[in-house]
């Protein structure tokens, strides 16, 4: 097993090491240590607005949500709707 440094993009993943191995059966492959990249991780403000909206067994607070917010939530835990819900 061998590794070199290497810092390129590949599809927007970042690769850091390239490399190869050999199986017992003598083949050889390549190897890559590959950073994913991610959509940007919320703003903590952003959580904490939404973990806001919630009591603490998780139910959604009285009066925190409000207009289509609460249309749509109604239509979600409605057991009668089965989990679809159609929007205008």
């Amino acid at each position: 097993m061998a590794a070199r440094g290497e810092s390129f993009k590949d599809h927007g993943n970042w690769a850091g090491l390239i490399g190869s191995y050999m199986t017992t059966g003598g083949q050889t492959h390549t190897m890559a240590d590959v950073w994913f990249v991610g959509a940007p991780a919320p703003a903590v403000e952003q959580l904490v607005d939404v973990m806001r909206r919630y009591d603490a067994n998780g139910q959604p607070a009285a009066g925190a949500w409000t207009g289509a917010e609460a249309v749509r939530l109604n239509a979600l835990d409605n057991p009668l709707a089965k989990g679809l819900l159609a929007s205008r």
